[in-house]
């Protein structure tokens, strides 16, 4: 057994011998549609520490679930678009649906903190208003306790074991090499 002189090769050589039909350019074509649905959940939603977390790590958290994700298709990498617009288009479909998970999961969030306004405004205390850092704006104080409680039952009760599962499931319902019906 001699290795080819180039990597990609290289690489390749080593997975027809795991036994996948695929190569190294469908995999990180696959990886990045993946990507592109999760890092839009991911440094868009509120329970990872909105602003206060540098958006390097939540990206890095989001590579690492679409490494983490990708068994979930990978028995389809070799329908994935490899042509520049239908892969461009595919892209844009993937980071919309991501965008639209994100929105789906911060809308608790954002339920909880508008409550707490609500209940600040009925108590005549709406001029108070404090930085709360996970959303990068100030919000009452009765807003802002809402949602810190939000956030803490929210991963108390394991909600973002549920996220990864929607994001597993999505990827599933959704491929992410073709278009919904």
């Amino acid at each position: 057994f001699e290795l080819p002189p180039d990597a990609a090769s290289q690489i390749d050589a080593v997975f027809a011998q795991l036994g996948f039909q695929t190569s190294l350019s469908m995999v990180i074509f696959t990886g990045a549609l993946i990507a592109a649905r999760i890092v839009p959940l991911i440094v868009f939603s509120p329970f990872l520490g909105g602003e206060s977390i540098p958006n390097e790590v939540k990206i890095g958290l989001g590579v690492l679930l679409s490494v983490v994700l990708y068994p979930a298709v990978a028995e389809r990498v070799s329908l994935t678009p490899t042509a520049a617009i239908p892969f461009i288009v595919t892209f844009a479909k993937e980071v919309f649906i991501g965008i639209a998970l994100a929105f789906i999961v911060s809308l608790v969030f954002d339920a909880a903190r508008i409550a707490g306004s609500l209940v600040d405004a009925m108590a005549g205390a709406q001029m108070a208003q404090v930085m709360v850092p996970m959303l990068g704006q100030q919000s009452t104080i009765y807003g802002t306790f809402k949602f810190m409680l939000a956030v803490t039952l929210f991963l108390t009760i394991n909600g973002h074991h549920w996220v990864i599962n929607a994001l597993g499931d999505s990827l599933v319902l959704l491929p992410v090499d073709q278009f919904p019906a």
